[in-house]
């Protein structure tokens, strides 16, 4: 009959060490775990304040990317106008330069004539005029000589 209780004490003795190495290994679990949700609170603070950083920037990025497509297309607009007033310009010079060569006919067919008459009919002031005229075409080819060669 004493064997019973000693052999049922060795059986709780075996049994409370077995549940304290299990209370141990759950110790230790539970220490090993803490420390890794330590760690991974830490991870997600320094990630969330990375992500709030990251979307502050694409805010400011998407204003700045609004802002600069305004502005391109402003741009856009007065290259449009500049290349209307281009396109404006280079007709009035075509129709001037049409003019002026209308003009340049015209005198050429009409100087012969005026040449004749005007040898004829040499006023004092046209006389003075053609005078300074051909001196200033003899010093402007001296002075263009001196120029080229000096």
């Amino acid at each position: 009959e004493n064997v019973r209780p000693e052999r049922d004490i060795g059986l709780l003795q075996e049994s409370n060490e077995s549940m304290k190495a299990s209370k141990d290994n759950l110790d230790n679990e539970i220490v090993f775990t803490e420390n890794n949700m330590t760690k991974v609170q830490t991870n997600l603070s320094a990630l969330s304040e990375r992500f709030e950083m990251l979307r502050e920037t694409l805010k400011n990025s998407n204003q700045e990317e609004t802002t600069l497509e305004s502005e391109v297309s402003k741009i856009d607009s007065e290259i449009s106008a500049i290349n209307h007033k281009c396109e404006l310009l280079i007709r009035e010079r075509q129709a001037t330069e049409e003019k002026i060569s209308t003009i340049k006919d015209t005198s050429r067919r009409a100087c012969p004539r005026l040449r004749k008459t005007s040898r004829k009919k040499r006023s004092p002031c046209s006389q003075r005029f053609a005078t300074r005229r051909s001196k200033a075409q003899r010093s402007s080819t001296k002075s263009h000589a001196w120029t080229s060669t000096g």
